[in-house]
């Protein structure tokens, strides 16, 4: 004989309720909480080549990191020997080794701006004025130094023109791509 049972309304709420918590923690185990890193979506890059505003678009990209040293790279020999004709906050900052910054990997010599890195005995002299800074969206210009003409100029060029190779790092998450300006 066939007995067929009835199930309580409570009884299938908390049978789905199971099957549903038990989904999504195979879901997390299986990796989707890949997808909550910090991801870099786009960088943009506006104005003029001599004076150029980056825009970093991503997805948690944290807090405004620390300026690392807490001074402006300009004026602070052997690293940045050149004295500073402007302002000094004109001239931004650096933000450690991963805090904020770019790096055109296509001009020769290579150059970067933002980072410092005293294991390797780099500062770089051109820092980052941050105009703006959220978790999806960061605004920065390159400091004066890199528009004021150098003693070595000969040898130290900096530009970051039209179809240059950049990474680009936010709190640790980084992007390569090229330079074009809309």
């Amino acid at each position: 004989m066939l007995r067929v049972e009835m199930l309580r309304p409570r009884s299938v709420l908390v049978a789905v309720i199971v099957v549903v918590v038990a989904a999504m923690t195979l879901a997390v185990s299986l990796g989707t909480s890949a997808s909550l890193a910090p991801k870099i979506t786009a960088v943009t890059f506006h104005g003029p080549e001599r004076n150029p505003v980056i825009t970093i678009h991503g997805l948690r990209l944290g807090a405004r990191p620390k300026p690392n040293p807490v001074y402006q790279p300009l004026g602070h020999p052997p690293l940045c020997p050149t004295q500073p004709t402007k302002p000094l906050a004109t001239y931004g900052l650096d933000f450690g080794s991963g805090g904020l910054f770019v790096d055109d990997r296509s001009q020769t010599p290579a150059w970067a701006a933002g980072r410092y890195r005293p294991q390797l005995q780099e500062l770089d002299c051109i820092g980052l004025v941050v105009i703006s800074f959220s978790p999806t969206k960061v605004v920065f210009r390159l400091g004066a130094a890199y528009r004021e003409p150098t003693s070595d100029r000969a040898t130290r060029r900096y530009d970051l023109a039209e179809g240059d190779t950049v990474i680009v790092g936010v709190n640790g998450v980084r992007f390569t791509g090229r330079v074009h300006y809309s």
